[in-house]
């Protein structure tokens, strides 16, 4: 998996790749300054599939 970590102290941003149970484990240090780097959390990605999301899509109208 892919993780965002940024430096405290010079603020680069760094993609780690590495599995979940790495992350508790590692301390993760900035290769510019040295600092520790601490994990950053983003909006997970979206994907829409179709023509969109209508009140018209999923109901079951009574014909009458």
């Amino acid at each position: 998996m892919r993780y965002l970590f940024k430096c405290k102290l010079c603020d680069r941003v760094q993609e780690i790749h590495c599995s979940p149970d790495d992350i508790g484990n590692k301390r993760i240090v900035c290769q510019k300054c040295g600092e520790e780097m601490h994990r950053q959390f983003t909006a997970p990605p979206v994907h829409y599939k179709g023509k969109g999301f209508y009140s018209t899509d999923y109901k079951k109208y009574d014909k009458g």
